[in-house]
Formats: C-alpha cells, sequence, structure tokens
C-alpha cells in the first residue's frame, strides 16, 4: 500500500513539475515576443520645450516626425506702441515741442540685442540664428560668413513683433537692447540677405558702404512749416561720431510659462523724447544728432 500511494505522489509530482516548466517557457516566450514588439518613441524631452513629450522614450532622432522634434522653444514677444508725450503719435503729424512747431515725417530704427535677465542675475538671449556675410577685414574689404543671434528688429510703426525663442523659464527683472547694431554684423550687405522680408534686407536703411553699415536711426523731419517741401533727414549711423549704437536697459517683473510662449509687454516708445533740448532753428545736423542719441534711453518704457 505505501509503494502504490508513492508512486502515486511521484507521478503527480512529476506531473505538476513538468507543468510549472510549461508555464515558464510560456511566460518566456512572450516576453520575448512582447520585447521584440516594443519600439521606443522618440520625442522632445526637454520640459522647457513647447512640443515636450511626456510619453517619449527617447530624444529626437534625425529622421522623425517634424511636429515632435527636434525642440521648439516659447517665442519671446513685445507690443510696440508710439506716443509723443501725452497724445497718439503718427507720422507726417504736426508737433510743438518746446514753443517750436515741427512735422515730423518719419522715425524708424533698428532694435537688437535683445537681452532678459532673471532675478537670480543670469542673463538669457533668444536661440534663433541667421548667416551673414560680413568683412572680416575692413581694410582688405575680406568676407567671412558668420552665425548671429538673430534678434534684429527695424522699428516704424506700431505692432506686436516677435523676438525669436527663448530656452529657460523663471522671474525676469528687466530687458536690454541696442538701438543700432553693433558689432561685426553692422558690416552685413543687404544684398546679401537671402529672405527680402528680413530687417536687414531693407536697403534703404544702409550707408551703401559695407564698412560704414546700417543706419541705426533716421528721422525726417521738417522744421520750416512755412516750406514743407524741404525735409531734414538724420541718418544715425556708426559713421557719425557721435552716433554709436545706445544700449537701453529696463525694468521688468514677467514670470514666464513653463513651456509656452510670452510675452514681456508693451515697448512705449516717446518720440517726442528724441528731441528734448533740440534748437531746430539754430542747431545743425550735427548737433541735433548729438542730442538725439543722448535722448535714446530716455525714449523708451515697458508697460507690463
Amino acid at each position: 500500500m505505501v509503494e502504490t500511494v508513492s508512486s502515486w505522489h511521484l507521478a503527480a509530482f512529476s506531473s505538476l513539475l513538468i507543468d510549472a516548466k510549461t508555464k515558464i517557457l510560456v511566460i518566456g516566450l512572450s516576453l520575448g515576443l512582447i520585447a521584440g514588439c516594443f519600439q521606443p518613441e522618440s520625442g522632445c524631452l526637454d520640459i522647457e520645450a513647447t512640443n515636450f513629450q511626456l510619453e517619449a522614450d527617447e530624444p529626437c532622432g534625425n529622421d522623425d516626425d517634424a511636429t515632435t522634434c527636434p525642440c521648439s522653444y516659447p517665442d519671446l514677444s513685445l507690443s510696440v506702441d508710439f506716443v509723443f508725450d501725452k497724445q497718439v503719435y503718427e507720422h507726417n503729424g504736426y508737433y510743438t515741442i518746446d514753443s517750436q512747431v515741427v512735422q515730423i515725417r518719419l522715425i524708424r530704427f533698428f532694435m537688437s540685442g535683445f537681452q532678459l535677465r532673471k532675478t537670480d542675475g543670469e542673463w538669457l538671449g533668444v536661440e534663433d540664428t541667421i548667416s551673414l556675410v560680413v568683412l572680416q577685414n575692413t581694410e582688405t574689404l575680406e568676407l567671412e560668413t558668420n552665425l548671429f543671434t538673430d534678434d534684429f528688429q527695424l522699428i516704424n510703426q506700431q505692432s506686436s513683433i516677435s523676438l525669436g525663442e527663448v530656452k529657460e523659464s523663471g522671474t525676469l527683472d528687466s530687458v536690454r537692447f541696442v538701438v543700432g547694431i553693433e558689432g561685426q554684423a553692422n558690416s552685413a550687405s543687404p544684398d546679401s540677405i537671402s529672405n527680402t522680408r528680413h530687417p536687414l534686407a531693407e536697403s534703404d536703411m544702409h550707408t551703401g558702404s559695407q564698412t560704414s553699415g546700417y543706419i541705426f536711426n533716421q528721422i525726417s523731419l521738417i522744421t520750416d512749416t512755412m516750406n514743407t517741401s524741404e525735409s531734414r533727414i538724420l541718418n544715425i549711423s556708426q559713421n557719425v561720431e557721435s552716433g554709436q549704437f545706445v544700449e537701453v536697459k529696463k525694468p521688468i517683473s514677467v514670470k514666464t510659462p513653463v513651456g509656452e510662449s510670452f510675452s514681456i509687454g508693451t515697448l512705449i516708445i516717446n518720440q517726442a523724447k528724441w528731441f528734448d533740448g533740440i534748437k531746430f532753428a539754430t542747431d545743425t545736423d550735427a548737433v541735433m544728432i548729438e542730442k538725439i542719441v543722448a535722448n535714446t534711453p530716455n525714449v523708451f518704457s515697458i508697460s507690463n
């Protein structure tokens, strides 16, 4: 009887062992099939990006969908509003400046070199770039192609402008920029820029010489309102000793959202401030330019 029971138990145990091995084999094969079918999803893994993909397993590759790769970053924008002290400003308007009546036909100027300062002191710039053919040597006029930050703006009307992509979010306490074009970028030629809508492609805002570069600020006005056929055109550029580019720095208070485009507010341009202290009847063009350059930082304020 004992032998019969033992044989039965042995047979049952063997059967269970075979079933267990079978189950393990089936599970192993199933896992292998799952692993073989798994395809990792690539996408943008930077949380600061506008197309950040939480479900992505690996960073973007060269052949990935353009809508998810590579990373795209928030766009920095700025509204521009013109005033003339407490009046609304319009081109070709007549204005009284220190008891002097003048007609301002046009004011347009370049802005570039935008940077934002975070409250921890770190400065941020835009990520957009542009290739420009510039002078390698101003004496030999040799040319070279270099990459520059593309934040150039030509301001001549009220608008909302896009300054470019910014990679980091945070709390911002100031913005700085220059009126004009600094450094080697000023030696670019409008004719060499393929995008004819780009601000630097505007040939009317160029001196015609790569060594002199662009006109940073152009003001056309009539100081003798009895003779409206004669305009005084002030072209402020680098070749004028007093007309170098001017750095402007203004306080702001902006907390930027993570992964979302944002505006730093409205840049208010008080056109009357260009002309503080100017005597239109007696000042020469050179004297007027010198005063306009000195007045430039006071023209701008930011509302946010």
